[in-house]
């Protein structure tokens, strides 16, 4: 049920929000084991960097893509997102839970890394609503489905247009 959740959320994302492929529109980094990543910059469909929020102000995507990695962070407060720092902290099983997922498309992306009970991290967001903009951190240690390997992200930041309503 969980994946299901997770591949129609990435679906709603694909489908309803503008991709940023503008490097001076915003930024979202990371280290990935070691090594530096960067969402967008290319004028690609296949590299993007974006945040949407849900109209219900419930759900928030923050998702970053390059040609070979795809980091994805998704938070459900059923009080409002707001300016403050979540937990990647939940089994895998609890429906809508907050959830942190790292693709390698070089290895089985239908089987991703993801956050867990045991492999966890935070996400610290700034929302700046009257522009329309979120700026935030993040960290957290992921691990793949198919072989239990872990990656460790670290270093996350990013600044993005906000898209509110999917």
């Amino acid at each position: 049920m969980k994946k299901i959740f997770s591949v129609a959320t990435l679906a709603l994302l694909f489908l309803s929000c503008k991709k940023n492929n503008n490097p001076s529109d915003g930024y979202f980094t990371a280290t990935i084991n070691g090594s530096s990543f960067r969402a967008g910059g290319a004028q690609s469909f296949t590299t993007y960097q974006s945040a949407v929020i849900s109209s219900a102000n419930h759900l928030l995507i923050l998702d970053g893509k390059n040609d070979n990695q795809d980091i994805s962070l998704e938070v459900y407060d059923s009080s409002g997102i707001n300016s403050k720092t979540y937990y990647f902290n939940t089994p895998n099983t609890v429906l809508y839970s907050n959830n942190a997922e790292y693709l390698d498309y070089n290895k089985d992306i239908s089987h991703g890394y993801r956050s867990d009970a045991a492999h966890v991290g935070m996400l610290t967001i700034r929302i700046d609503t009257p522009n329309r903009r979120i700026s935030g951190t993040f960290s957290f240690q992921a691990k793949f489905e198919l072989t239990n390997e872990t990656a460790d992200i670290t270093n996350g930041s990013f600044s993005l247009p906000l898209t509110i309503g999917m």
